[in-house]
């Protein structure tokens, strides 16, 4: 996963701002498709 061409390691990413985005993008992929 790579952010504006920045990947930070997976350690520094708190699963709380993980988890909804995860969601987030789920949501977005559903509506696409």
């Amino acid at each position: 996963m790579s952010l504006g061409g920045y990947s930070p390691p997976a350690d520094s990413i708190p699963s709380v701002f993980f988890i909804p985005l995860a969601a987030i993008a789920n949501k977005i992929e559903s509506q696409i498709n």
